[in-house]
Parts: structure tokens; sequence; C-alpha cells
């Protein structure tokens, strides 16, 4: 057995401070089971409750920096879902197998609402556009429902398909920018010239949508922002690409900061 990484005096005054297990395991980023083991390990009485730990955790707030990866993921790779005559919202998280320590990452960043972490399909042969391809490995999870996700659920999706609206531009912060681009993001270097280019792939999002999504990434960077497409014409993919090369290396800089090393490749400056 690990040993338990606090005392049993903090644990009593977190416990104190925060009035449930629920909480501390936030304010911890840990497992509520791992959480209400270290209290029953260490003698440490608590109140008794009448909720399931469902029902705690739907009462217990997520961290700003958890909503933040619920809102880059809402941008990015993850879905948010509501079940049929469920109250409120969950979120799933999937990447491939190169990516499944970023998938990692993010299952233990967003401890204790994170379920179940695992193999979601194996790796086996598709067919698109008479083109047969491979695809990998791809992992996933879920959170429990929560009114945190509820109210992106809210603003970002109509009828349960991924939408836009102008509350992203003072939403956006750079936790949320940093996840989206570790999703949907890439960036590269022009080998004509050696600038330095970055991109979002935001086919999700219709030109309106995408115009707001400009806007937001304002924000954050101050060079130039093109709609743009790419593909052919079987298929045209919209991006959002970001030039000026000092303006992408500060931009690329700062994401680099909040996002884990091993989605770090993707910052890479690419020839």
């Amino acid at each position: 057995m690990k040993k338990i990484p606090y005392s049993k005096y903090e644990l009593e005054k977190l416990y104190d401070k925060e009035g449930s297990i629920g909480k501390v395991a936030s304010r911890l980023s840990r497992p509520y089971s791992t959480v209400r083991y270290w209290y029953y390990k260490n003698k440490i009485k608590v109140q008794p409750s009448c909720m399931t730990i469902y029902q705690e955790l739907r009462n217990t707030p997520m961290s700003e920096f958890q909503k933040s990866i619920v809102l880059g993921s809402a941008l990015g790779d993850g879905c948010l879902k509501l079940a049929p005559h469920s109250k409120n919202a969950r979120l799933r998280i999937g990447h491939c197998e190169k990516q499944i320590e970023y998938l990692k990452w993010k299952y233990y960043m967003l401890q204790p609402f994170s379920r179940k972490f695992g193999l979601d399909q194996l790796v086996k042969e598709k067919i698109y556009k008479g083109a047969k391809f491979k695809s990998t490995n791809f992992y996933s999870f879920y959170t429990v429902v929560h009114p945190d996700i509820t109210h992106y659920y809210r603003k970002y999706y109509i009828r349960g398909n991924k939408k836009v609206s102008e509350d992203i531009i003072n939403e956006l912060d750079l936790i949320s920018l940093a996840i989206w681009f570790g999703d949907d993001g890439s960036s590269y270097r022009d080998k004509r010239n050696g600038s330095v280019m970055c991109s979002f792939a935001t086919n999700s999002f219709n030109y309106k949508e995408q115009l707001i999504l400009v806007e937001a990434l304002r924000k954050f960077f101050g060079g130039t922002i093109k709609i743009d497409k790419q593909g052919n014409k079987d298929r045209e993919d919209l991006l959002l690409r970001l030039y000026k090369t000092e303006h992408v290396k500060n931009f690329l800089y700062n994401i680099k900061t909040v996002l884990p090393k091993c989605i770090h490749y993707k910052i890479a400056l690419r020839d």
C-alpha cells in the first residue's frame, strides 16, 4: 500500500476547512475513494452523509482549473452529453493511443469527477470515401454528471451539437485555450522563409462561429489570424491559421506553460 501523502493533522485541517470528503478530494484532485480511505486509515471522524458518492460530487464545485479543462475540451476533442431525462451533463474525452498520456493527464486533473479510464475501440481497418486505412487503439473516460458541466452544455450545445456563442470571447482563458490547442492545434515552420505558424482545426463550427473564435483568440494573440481551408474537392476542412513569427512563438510559449510534456510535440516547431 502506498504511503499516504498527507499527515493526520493535514487531513483534519483540510476536512475542517472544506466540510466534506468530496470537497477535500476536489481540492487535492484525487479520487473520492482514495481520500475516503485516507480518513479511514487515520481514524479521522467525519460527519456521516445521507448522500451517495455521486450526489456528494454533484454538490462539490469544480475548481476554476477544472472548469477551464471542460471548456477547452468542449472546443476540442471532448464531447458534452446530456442524457434524456437527466438534469445535468457529463464530459466524455477520448484520444488515440499516441496521446494516451495526454488523456491520462486530463483524467487526473479532473479528479475526483472523472470515472473509469479504459480502452474504447481496438485498432481496426476503416474505409473512408473508398480508401482503406487503419485506426489506432482509442481510449476514453467520462466524468460524473455535474452542474458545472451543464453550464457549458447549455451555452455551447444546441440539440446535442456543438456551437459557439459570443460568451466564448470572455470565457476563454489560457488554460482552456491550451487544452483546445492540445486537442486541435498544430505548429510548423515554412521551409521557404523560416517563418513560424500555427493553426486550429475548427471544422466543427460554421463560418459565423469561426469569426467569434477569431475574436476570442485576439485576447492572446497579436499577430494575423485567418480563416482558411485545406483539403480537396471531396472534403474541405476549415481551420484558423495564426501568422507572424514572433507573435506565434510567444503564443506557443504561453500554451506550453499549461500543457504536460507528453503533448509538447504539438508545440515543437516542425519543418
